[in-house]
């Protein structure tokens, strides 16, 4: 007990050394700018960048191909023309993607898709995002509902994916009694932190 005290008297000594010392602080900033930006890569091997809306560099031509206009789970082609006569490459689900949307900012962002018009009566597409590489981002969406990819609003794809990740986003479509002929629209992206 003896030899306690004489430690609890060492320690009240040197504290109250410490309360009366003098000191300065400074404060030390580590600062990277917030910036936002990303990149789509295509079947095609194009790519564009995030920038002013509209983009004014266009991104690859996808066709939704339906010989009968009843057709379900369509993934799309790029190059050749309608029908699928001379199409180059399909998507095939996670493993080639329509499109990979690489974070090129410094913060995490969530990624966003929407058509700027209607799709045509008889179709409705899906979008889904998976993860890139393990670790790179939250899978938002693990079923693709159709109709949720459209013209009313934008469907949430990538949930805070880092700087420097990347997401796979698919795009399939149900062809349910659409009419003969070749309609366009065009997909936007869009990113959120």
């Amino acid at each position: 007990m003896k030899l306690n005290m004489k430690i609890l008297g060492l320690l009240l000594i040197s504290c109250a050394a410490f309360v009366i010392a003098d000191y300065a602080q400074t404060t030390i900033y580590f600062a990277v700018p917030s910036t936002t930006s990303f990149t789509n890569a295509y079947l095609d091997g194009g790519t564009n960048s995030s920038g002013s809306f509209p983009p004014s560099i266009v991104g690859a031509s996808y066709y939704f191909n339906s010989s009968t206009g009843y057709s379900e789970l369509i993934q799309p082609c790029i190059g050749g023309t309608a029908w699928g006569s001379g199409t180059t490459t399909c998507q095939s689900g996670v493993a080639r993607p329509a499109i990979i949307t690489t974070n090129t900012g410094t913060v995490a962002q969530d990624f966003w898709y929407e058509y700027n018009t209607g799709i045509p009566t008889g179709w409705l597409t899906c979008i889904n995002g998976t993860k890139r590489l393990t670790a790179d981002s939250t899978v938002v969406k693990s079923t693709c509902l159709m109709g949720d990819l459209n013209a009313t609003g934008w469907a949430k794809v990538g949930l805070a994916v880092a700087a420097g990740k990347a997401i796979n986003v698919t795009i399939y479509a149900n062809a349910s009694g659409a009419a003969g002929g070749t309609n366009s629209v065009t997909l936007y992206t869009n990113s959120t932190t």
